[in-house]
């Protein structure tokens, strides 16, 4: 994921659905290759990631 996605998604949890989530690069910083996730608490987590994986379907596309 994209470090400004994995932004973008963190704040959409915090903000909709009062998820406290974290970015974690994985991203070498010589390199530049590698990927960023989004870590959540245990007990959000099976919720996050079903809205994660549904975003588009999540989201009103009239505000």
């Amino acid at each position: 994921m994209l470090p400004h996605r994995a932004e973008l998604l963190r704040g959409w949890l915090a903000h909709e659905y009062e998820i406290d989530a974290v970015v974690l690069s994985k991203q070498d910083s010589a390199y530049l290759w590698g990927h960023h996730e989004i870590h959540v608490p245990v007990k959000d987590a099976v919720f996050a990631e079903w809205v994660l994986r549904n975003e588009e379907t999540n989201t009103d596309e009239t505000e």
